[in-house]
C-alpha cells in the first residue's frame, strides 16, 4: 500500500490481521531451525521482498538472553535474486550478546531459505546509497530504512526535540507499527536513534509474557503523544532528569474482546527519551474503538488530560472513517475519567494546544486539529472544549496528514510536523514517505475572526547557501515572465512579495517551477495546487506574500503570511530548477522583493 490511498482502512485491517498474525504462535508440524547469531555489529539485517499476491508473511521472533526483544511480520526473500530491500533493526544495545532468531508463524520454507542471509553488520545493506536516493528529501528529516506515516511522541526536553513516528523497519510499506525516534537541537539537523516502541508483545493466553521486552506493546503501536512529567506525578523521576510520559494506541491492548477494541496505553522514560517502559499495571487507561491519544497537562485544573479520537462510522473517500474527539482527565496518570466529547465530526489523530491570539499572552485560545487536518478554535476548562463556531476550518493542505506539535516546546511555541505523503517510485529505495518542515503555528485575527496560521520555523534560515536570485521593485506586466536563477538549484528557498495595490489588480497570479504550478486567485483568495485548494482569510493589504521550499520530492508553499500552507509532490524527483516563472492574468503587479537561495542538505557527505 502506498501513502496516498486507503490509509484509514489499512489501519483497521492491520488491527485485525497483522496484529492477529502476532498471535498465531500456534504449534506447526515442524518449525525450521532458529538462527543463532553473535551480535558483532550495530544492525540486524533481514532479506525482504515487496508484498505480492502469492507472497505470504512470516512472523519472526528475536530473543536475546531469554527475552523476546523483537517480534514482527516480514515478507522474507528466499534468494539473493528476490531481495528488494533489507529490513533493519538497531541492536547496538545488545552488543556482545547472542541473538536467537526464530519463526513464530508463516511458511517454514520461506524462513528456512532466508535464514542463511540474516546477518549482523555495522552498515546497512542497500542497493541504492542511503541519503543519496533520487527521491530522498535533502533538508527534511526521513528515516534511513522502512516506511513512516504519522509523527508521534513529539516532545521537547532538556535541550532536545524528540520526534517519533509510526514506522515499519522491515520494508517500505505500511505494516509493523513500531515507533521510530530521532532527536534534534535546532529543528534542522536530526540524529536517528533506536526504536522506542516495539510490536507484538502479546503471548499465549492474551497476556504479555514476563520475558517480553518492556517497550513492546501487545499488538501494534499506533499513534499517540508525549509530554514532560514536570511535577513527577508518576513518581518515576530519578535525579534531576524529568520523566517523559507517552500515551500510545496499543491495538492488542483493549478490554472486552470486542472486534476493533484497542487500548490507550502509557509508557515512561527516565533517561530523557532514550528508552521507554510500558506502565503495564495500569494499561489500558482507555479501552474503545478509537485511537491516537494526545496527552497534556492542564495547569488551571492541575490535571492530566487526554484528547483521543473515537471511531464512529465510515465516510466517503478519502477520509474513510469519522467519529468524535473525546476528553479524559486524571490526577495521577493511572485512573482516568471521561469528561466530554465534541459535537463536531472529526477524523483521527487529534492535536490540541493552547496559543495566544495575536501574540497576546492574556488572550489565549485552544486549537483542536484532526488528521485531515481540519481545526476548530475555542475554550477548554480541563473537561469540556467549547468551539467558538460551528463547522471546521483548514489552513494546511496538499499531500499531508496528522499534524502533531512538540509538547513543552520553549517559549510556549507550537511547532508542528506532519506526515508528508511522498511515495517512492523505485521498490529498491530503502525508505518510503517523509515529513514536512517544522511549522510554527500561531493564532491571528483574520477577516472573519481568529484563524490558525502556519509558517516555516526561523531556524530553517541556517540551511541557506548561495543567493541565486534577488529582485526589487520590478514591474511585471500581464502574461508570463521568466526570472532566471544565477545557477541551477536542486534545493531552493524562494521568498517574495508581489504588490498589486497601484495599477490594475490581477485576476490571478501563477507561480511555475518546472512541472509544478500554483495559482492564487485574487478574487476568491484561493491557493490552488496539484491536489486541491485552500482559501486565505488574511486581511487585504494589496500584496501577495509567497514563501516556497523546493526539495527533491516536494514543493511547499506558504501564502499570505502563512494563512495557507500546501505541500505537493514533484513528478520529477530532484530535477534542478533554473528559473521561476510568473504568469499574471487580468492585470499587473510589482515584485516588491524576491530572494532565492540554494539550500544545503542536512545529510552527511558520503
Amino acid at each position: 500500500m502506498n501513502g496516498n490511498t486507503g490509509h484509514s482502512l489499512a489501519k483497521r485491517l492491520l488491527i485485525s490481521t497483522l496484529s492477529g498474525l502476532g498471535l498465531i504462535l500456534a504449534a506447526q508440524a515442524e518449525l525450521p531451525t532458529p538462527v543463532k547469531l553473535d551480535i558483532t555489529g550495530k544492525y540486524l539485517l533481514l532479506p525482504v521482498r515487496c508484498p505480492g499476491k502469492d507472497i505470504k508473511a512470516n512472523v519472526v521472533r528475536v530473543e536475546i538472553d531469554g527475552v523476546v526483544a523483537y517480534q514482527f511480520g516480514v515478507f522474507l526473500a528466499p534468494t539473493a535474486e528476490t531481495v528488494d530491500a533489507w529490513g533493519c533493526l538497531d541492536i547496538s544495545e545488545y552488543a556482545g550478546r547472542k541473538a536467537v532468531i526464530s519463526m513464530a508463524s508463516g511458511p517454514a520454507e520461506n524462513f528456512q531459505a532466508a535464514s542463511a542471509m540474516i546477518t549482523c553488520s555495522d552498515t546497512i545493506k542497500s542497493t541504492v546509497p542511503i541519503y543519496a536516493e533520487k527521491g530522498r528529501p535533502q533538508f527534511h528529516f526521513s528515516q534511513r530504512v522502512g516506511w513512516n506515516n504519522d509523527p508521534n511522541g513529539m516532545v521537547y526536553s532538556d535541550g532536545l526535540y524528540h520526534l517519533s513516528w509510526q514506522c515499519n523497519p522491515m520494508i517500505a510499506a505500511f505494516a509493523n507499527m513500531f515507533w521510530g525516534h530521532a532527536v534534534s537541537r535546532d529543528l534542522v539537523h536530526w540524529e536517528e536513534m533506536p526504536l522506542i516502541l516495539r510490536t507484538m508483545g502479546k503471548g499465549k493466553g492474551g497476556k504479555v509474557s514476563p520475558d517480553t521486552h518492556p517497550a513492546m506493546v501487545m499488538g501494534q503501536a499506533f499513534s499517540g503523544g508525549a509530554a514532560v512529567d514536570r511535577n513527577n506525578t508518576l513518581g518515576k523521576q530519578t535525579g534531576n532528569t524529568k520523566t517523559l510520559i507517552l500515551c500510545v494506541t496499543d491495538t492488542g491492548g483493549g478490554l472486552g474482546g470486542d472486534k476493533g477494541k484497542v487500548g490507550e496505553a502509557l509508557a515512561y522514560s527516565t533517561d530523557n527519551g532514550k528508552t521507554y517502559k510500558l506502565l503495564r499495571d495500569y494499561n489500558p487507561i482507555i479501552s474503545h474503538e478509537g485511537r491516537d491519544p494526545k496527552l497534556f497537562w492542564h495547569e488551571p485544573s492541575k490535571c492530566w488530560c487526554v484528547v483521543v479520537y473515537n471511531g464512529g462510522h465510515s465516510a466517503p473517500p478519502p477520509v474513510g472513517w469519522i467519529g468524535k474527539m473525546e476528553f479524559y482527565s486524571s490526577k495521577d496518570l493511572k485512573t482516568w475519567t471521561k469528561e466530554s466529547e465534541t459535537d463536531e465530526i472529526f477524523h483521527e489523530c487529534p492535536e490540541f494546544v493552547e496559543l495566544p491570539v495575536d501574540g497576546n499572552q492574556k488572550n489565549k485560545k485552544w486549537l483542536l486539529f484532526d488528521a485531515t487536518p481540519k481545526y476548530q478554535i475555542g475554550s477548554f476548562d480541563g473537561k469540556l472544549f467549547k468551539p467558538d463556531y460551528t463547522g471546521t476550518r483548514q489552513c494546511i493542505g496538499g499531500e499531508v496528514k496528522a499534524a502533531q506539535c512538540f509538547s513543552d516546546a520553549p517559549d510556549g511555541r507550537a511547532i508542528a510536523m506532519l506526515w508528508a505523503r511522498t511515495a517512492q517510485k523505485d521498490k529498491h529505495t530503502p525508505f518510503n514517505q517523509g515529513f514536512t518542515l517544522p511549522l510554527e503555528l500561531t493564532l491571528e485575527t483574520a477577516t472573519d475572526g481568529v484563524r490558525c496560521y502556519a509558517n516555516p520555523v526561523p531556524e530553517l534560515k541556517a540551511l541557506r547557501g548561495n543567493e541565486i536570485l534577488s529582485v526589487k521593485q520590478k514591474k511585471v506586466a500581464e502574461g508570463e515572465s521568466g526570472l532566471q536563477f544565477n545557477t541551477p538549484a536542486e534545493l531552493a528557498e524562494i521568498d517574495m512579495t508581489l504588490d498589486y495595490s497601484s495599477g490594475k489588480k490581477p485576476a490571478s497570479i501563477e507561480i511555475i517551477l518546472a512541472d509544478m504550478k500554483f495559482t492564487y486567485d485574487l478574487a476568491t483568495k484561493e491557493l490552488a495546487g496539484p491536489r486541491g485548494k485552500l482559501t486565505s482569510y488574511d486581511k487585504e493589504d494589496g500584496k501577495l506574500d509567497l514563501h516556497l521550499f523546493v526539495d527533491r520530492p516536494t514543493v511547499e508553499v506558504f501564502a499570505e503570511h502563512g494563512a495557507v500552507y500546501m505541500l505537493s509532490n514533484r513528478a520529477n524527483h530532484g530535477a534542478p530548477l533554473d528559473q521561476l516563472k510568473l504568469r499574471i492574468t487580468g492585470g499587473d503587479a510589482t515584485i516588491e522583493s524576491l530572494k532565492a537561495y540554494q539550500l544545503k542538505s542536512i545529510w552527511p557527505k558520503r
